[in-house]
């Protein structure tokens, strides 16, 4: 319960995480993601991981996505079959499944 003297709560900086909401801010309007937007995060993981394996930190990193948009494009691309994760040395990395 909020206390009536309390200040009003500013809204979240865009590219943040309201863990409380569960849910990333995007700076718009709409902070769920679009679905032609995850298709389009799903396309660039492919392209990416097909220069090379990637660990998911890296992805992040290279892609300046939330942790949590780029985990739910690696988990739809996985389960339709087109990546795999495989471990190397130890570490987790993330390919594209050749044909």
């Amino acid at each position: 319960m909020l206390h009536q003297n309390a200040a009003p709560e500013k809204p979240a900086p865009p590219g943040s995480f309201n863990a409380a909401a569960g849910q990333a801010h995007s700076g718009s309007s709409q902070d769920a993601v679009h679905p032609n937007r995850q298709i389009l995060n799903q396309q660039v993981l492919i392209k990416l991981l097909r220069l090379e394996p990637e660990s998911y930190e890296n992805l992040v990193r290279v892609t300046g996505w939330s942790p949590e948009a780029t985990h739910s494009a690696l988990l739809q691309l996985i389960a339709s079959g087109e990546v795999r994760r495989i471990t190397r040395n130890g570490q987790r990395f993330f390919d594209v499944k050749e044909d």
